[in-house]
């Protein structure tokens, strides 16, 4: 983003990982200002639809805010060692340590959050060991015992920071000489153990100089083996997180509003076109929906205000609606026959891809067979057959060889979706969803409500989640 860029705010909910909001548990004072207080629900903030931090504890960010590079005085005020440190607790927080602390992403947002403001704050000191003085901050979130998960994150964070630039103890840096060892000959192999007494060890990838002498780590210990002799070896230590070559920190603000983004430069590129996308995209997708409405109005009302007769269709003795009695009939068997045969079609990819039928084939001109409406998630999004890329572009697709959705004993329609495509957000917000949550799915005849269950993460290939359940009638979200 160019000097005089601009970033908008979005603020969203934070969860721990069994769903519960982050609140706060008690409040703490900053420059005349009071930050949380009991029972507050914590936010996430977003700038751009990237993750954002506060600099300033107390000020409020709210959604819509528009922030600019050249507002961001505070961030240059803070000096050096404070910009340093804060750099820090982002890489070894949630922005850059994601996929090696525990919790949610709310819980590790939280914690890093933390620890920036008691860096801002003055209470946990720039250089090493980076102790805190003064824990009102972490305590207006943990106090009492309260939300421990953000705790363990946040002492995960504190506990790397001060490990940073801690070798292992028979490890020299590169301005250093190296420490010579000898490896000892036993069972027709040279071998050399080591113990680190630093406790550092499970932070760095350990590499040797010769491809004849092997590496393994386990824990704190290290073992060096060669089944010939050697000389002159080196046993290299790199961090295994390599954030700090590829990151950079913009600091955007408002007035007296400061955020605090961190972009990593190996694959953000920020301009307007994004944001036009998408606002394009989310138009589209409006204007589909609103077509499906007009041609579903006779029979959308309801369930209940829908009138059913008798069609003498072959195979079938259940009544059928008077709208596209036909398209109601061969989409009750398509979920009857996928039932039957276990559902052998999802064998792959291109199976989820193809469509299940064409609807024109029924007298309906579109592609379109349904919406979906998530009110937690402010999304009401076209439903596609078949999870082509033009179909996942334009909103939410079925994924072919699933139950259709027109509900039903023995089905499990699923839903796809993007996490975000080209700004429009679709499914990016999945993550706020919880037990007891409405989703609607509108069909040509009827309204279908269901209520989340279950939140799950799955691996790609796990086709088992996906599967009907015998007796049941469910729906199923996806994304990734």
């Amino acid at each position: 983003m160019s000097a005089s860029g601009t970033a908008t705010i979005d603020v969203r909910g934070c969860y721990d990982s069994n769903s519960n909001i982050i609140r706060y548990a008690s409040s703490f004072s900053y420059a005349g200002r009071v930050v949380g207080g009991y029972n507050t629900a914590r936010h996430t903030i977003y700038a751009n639809d990237e993750p954002a931090y506060c600099l300033e504890p107390g000020k409020l960010l709210f959604a819509g805010n528009v922030v600019t590079i050249s507002a961001a005085s505070v961030w240059n005020d803070l000096g050096t060692a404070k910009q340093n440190a804060i750099k820090l607790a982002l890489l070894c927080g949630a922005e850059g340590n994601k996929s090696n602390l525990p919790g949610s992403y709310g819980s590790q947002y939280t914690a890093t959050q933390m620890v920036i403001w008691e860096i801002v704050v003055g209470v946990r000191n720039t250089s090493e060991p980076y102790s805190c003085t003064d824990n009102k901050v972490i305590n207006s979130v943990c106090s009492g015992g309260a939300n421990s998960e953000v705790k363990a994150v946040y002492d995960q964070i504190v506990a790397d920071m001060q490990s940073y630039n801690t070798l292992p103890s028979f490890a020299n840096s590169k301005n250093a000489p190296p420490p010579q060892q000898e490896m000892a000959y036993s069972g027709g192999k040279y071998t050399l153990v080591l113990n680190d007494t630093n406790k550092v060890l499970e932070n760095y990838k350990v590499t040797s100089s010769d491809d004849k002498v092997t590496v393994k780590t386990d824990g704190n210990k290290l073992t060096i083996t060669s089944s010939v002799a050697v000389k002159g070896v080196n046993i290299n230590f790199t961090r295994k997180n390599p954030t700090t070559a590829t990151s950079q920190i913009t600091a955007y603000g408002q007035d007296d509003l400061i955020i605090l983004l961190l972009v990593f430069a190996a694959g953000l590129v920020y301009c307007l076109w994004p944001q036009i996308m998408g606002w394009k995209l989310e138009h589209d997708a409006h204007v589909a929906v609103s077509e499906f409405f007009e041609l579903a109005e006779t029979a959308k009302a309801g369930k209940q205000g829908i009138s059913f007769e008798y069609v003498d269709t072959p195979g079938t003795e259940e009544p059928l609606p008077n709208d596209y009695p036909e398209l109601f009939a061969a989409m009750q068997e398509y979920n009857r026959e996928i039932y039957a045969n276990g559902q052998s079609g999802l064998c792959d990819a291109w199976a989820y891809q193809q469509p299940s039928f064409s609807l024109t084939d029924y007298g309906v001109e579109s592609n379109t067979i349904g919406v979906i409406d998530i009110p937690a998630m402010n999304v009401e999004l076209p439903i596609y057959l078949g999870a082509t890329s033009e179909n996942m572009a334009a909103g939410a697709v079925h994924l072919s060889q699933t139950s259709l959705p027109i509900g039903g004993e023995n089905t499990n329609c699923v839903i796809a979706a993007h996490r975000g495509w080209y700004g429009a957000p679709y499914f990016r917000y999945i993550d706020i969803l919880k037990p007891g949550d409405e989703v609607r799915i509108t069909n040509l005849w009827e309204t279908l409500v269901y209520r989340v269950a279950e939140i799950k993460v799955i691996d790609p290939d796990d086709i088992d989640e996906i599967l009907i359940q015998p007796g049941r009638e469910l729906l199923t979200l996806v994304t990734c």
